[in-house]
Formats: structure tokens, sequence, C-alpha cells
């Protein structure tokens, strides 16, 4: 379900809560989302009261699928008894919350504030629990099996650690997936997992690259495949591993090249330079194979780009890499050298000016921006230009040949 917006004299027919849309009287930049100041007080800090379920370690097994205790040791943690009374009444903005929630409404949680005081300010307590169903946001959704709103409830800062009005903790409704994205968020605030070869940082590690039996994805692939990209980011800083594969054998940069966003796929990248290198090379080459099959010119542009840029940048450097050889570009490809920028363009943009061919373009552009005979072997450019031929997606065929036009 989408959420329609509307300017900030008329209602939304979608959300009760007040949100509103106003534009920028300098630019026709994009649109802002604000929430409408309250006249009543902002909801209180979390309750002294409230209760926590503790995760405890993780079973130490062989086996990453139950690195999630089966029987997790929960205790509840309360400084005071807790009164019947104390219950708070939901603002508006909470039971829009809750409504969302219930509804499945994953877009409507992308016009939440990410900072806490925001949220607070506005009247918005993701830990907080529904007097009439006694669930906290979390609990609802893990329930209703919204597991996109689920991660989007953590990356915002839902606790998951809280339990709910019956005392029951989020464990209790999750999935194995889910419980898998409830552990990272506890475990990531945890300074000894981040010890290089420390036994917390071994069992963090396993925790990212665990298989779901269920989904067939890790907490990456899944994040990748249905566009969570706060949540990708948050994994590939954790130390997410490059060669994780899930069950059908895909890589998440395999994965991102035919699902992900543009922003994925380049975090990635940034996360992962080694993959330029030859030991690394299948990754790559099973990236752009996979974009090519998906019908996505501007990720096999992109892909191509840093491959040309990092793989040139590590021969210029003498790799320790023995296998690493010195490529001379001027016996390969004749100097050419005229204007660049509209190659760059199209390249990083995948959008050249309308009055020019791929043809002219790439005689146009210096010869930096083409892949040499040898670069184009590595990647194995062929077998991915005769899927894409095979498929009709001409645009990826026009961007291969753009890399390997020769120069008349």
């Amino acid at each position: 379900m989408s959420i329609q917006t509307s300017s900030a004299s008329t209602r939304s027919t979608e959300i009760d809560t007040e949100i509103h849309v106003s534009k920028s009287n300098q630019s026709p930049g994009p649109k802002s989302i604000l929430l409408e100041e309250k006249n009543q007080p902002a909801i209180e800090a979390r309750k002294k009261t409230q209760k926590h379920v503790h995760f405890g370690e993780p079973e130490s097994t062989s086996s990453p699928s139950h690195f999630v205790s089966s029987k997790p040791n929960i205790k509840a943690r309360s400084t005071e008894p807790k009164k019947n009374d104390e219950r708070l009444e939901l603002t508006p903005e909470m039971r829009s919350v809750f409504k969302n929630i219930a509804s499945g409404n994953l877009a409507f949680f992308d016009l939440v504030p990410g900072k806490y005081i925001e949220r607070q300010r506005h009247g918005i307590d993701l830990n907080m629990v529904d007097p009439k169903t006694l669930h906290t946001p979390l609990t609802m959704a893990l329930e209703s099996k919204h597991i996109g709103i689920v991660v989007m409830l953590l990356v915002l800062g839902a606790d998951p650690q809280t339990l709910n009005g019956s005392e029951k903790s989020t464990l209790d409704y999750a999935t194995p997936l889910c419980r898998n994205f409830l552990r990272f968020f506890v475990l990531r605030r945890q300074s000894e997992c981040y010890i290089e070869k420390s036994k917390p940082r071994e069992r963090f590690l396993q925790l990212l690259n665990t298989v779901d039996a269920e989904s067939g994805e890790t907490m990456l692939s899944w994040a990748v495949r249905y566009g969570q990209v706060k949540m990708a980011g948050l994994l590939l800083l954790a130390g997410a591993d490059f060669s994780g594969r899930n069950a059908k054998g895909a890589a998440p940069l395999e994965v991102a090249a035919r699902f992900g966003t543009l922003q994925i796929v380049d975090a990635m990248l940034e996360v992962w330079p080694q993959l330029a290198s030859y030991a690394k090379l299948p990754y790559v080459k099973q990236a752009i194979v996979g974009a090519a099959e998906m019908n996505r010119p501007s990720v096999i542009a992109h892909l191509l780009a840093f491959f040309r840029a990092e793989f040139r940048a590590r021969n210029e450097a003498n790799d320790d890499d023995e296998d690493i050889e010195s490529i001379d570009l001027h016996k390969i490809i004749p100097r050419n050298p005229q204007t660049e920028d509209e190659a760059f363009e199209f390249f990083m943009n995948d959008k050249p000016q309308p009055a020019l061919t791929v043809g002219q373009l790439m005689h146009r552009a210096s010869d930096n921006y083409l892949l040499t005979a040898k670069e184009c072997w590595l990647l194995d450019l062929d077998k991915a230009e005769l899927i894409a031929r095979q498929m009709g997606h001409q645009r990826v065929v026009d961007i291969i040949a753009a890399h390997t036009m020769p120069r008349s």
C-alpha cells in the first residue's frame, strides 16, 4: 500500500496521523516530509518499569543455523512493580503506527523520523505498549510476519529486548530469520564482537553469514533483495562477507546486481575493493551476468567502471599478488585525447545525450574509458553479451559494446 501525502491544508485519507508535505520555494527539488507539531506535550521517555528480554550468549555449535538457541535465556528485568494504571494513552501518531503495522504498510515507516529525539517530539515511542492489544510495535509486526516492517523498526531504533504487555519477548513471535535480525541488533552494540580473532567476533560473523532455512537467504541477501538499503549498510559495516552465498549459491554482489539498487551495489564495491583482484574476479563476473539477465544496463556500466578503475590502480601500485601484470594501454588502444566528460556521464549515469550514438560517444572519449582486450577476457564479457542478445536486452548489448568497441 502506498502512502498519499497532501499539502499542509489537506488531510491524508490513508494515514490518520498528522503528516504533511511541504515544497521548497527555492527549487523544484524532492519533497520534504514533516510531522506537524502537536499541542499536547511530548511523550515521556521510556518508563523505568519497562522490562527487557535478555538474549544471553548463544550456545556453542558448529552449525550456523543453530546460532540462535531454540531456548534462549530470558530474564525479565524490572526496577519497580508494574502498575495497571501506568499505561500511557496512545497519541494519534502512535495509533497510526499500530494501524500501519496491522495493515502491513511498509512505506509508512519511511515517514517516521530516524532520530529518537525527533520521534519523541512528535509523540512516537517505538517501544510503547498498545493498551488494547498489549503489543509493542515490534511484537505486533513479528506476530503479523511483516518482516520488512520488523527490519525497519529495528533500524529506526526499536529495542529488540523490550517485553510487551503480556510479558512476552520478541523471540516468542520471531521466525528464524527475524531471530537473526533481533540478535544482530543486540550484539552489534557489544564491543567484544569487534575484537579480531576473538570468540565473540567469530560468533558474530557466523551470525552474519547464516542462511535461513525457510527463505534461503542470509540477512544481507534478504536486505538487498527487498530494498532494505539501511539494513544492508549496517550489515556491510559490521563485516558481512562478500563470499557468503545464499541457498541458491548467489553471492551478495550478484544478488545486488540482479535485484538491488545502485546505492547498494556501490556500497558493496566500496567495502569490498579487493573484488578487482584476480582471485575475486568470479564474484564480479557473476554479478555482470546477473545484471545482463535482469536487463540492468546501469548496473553493468557501474560494475565495469569500478573494475576498470580498481584493477588498473592495483596494477599501477604493483600489488602483492604475483600474478598481476602491468598493462600498457597505449600498445593495445591508440591514444585519442578528445573530450571525456560525455563518456564519464554515460558510464556513471547511463544518460548519454540523445544526439550521440554509443559508437560516436566512445570514439569521442579518451581510451582510458575503454576496457582492454585482456580486461574484457578477464571479465568474460562475451558471455554476458551473448546472454543479453539472446534475451533481447539491446541496451545491455550497447553498454558492453561501448566498452569493447575498437577504435578506427
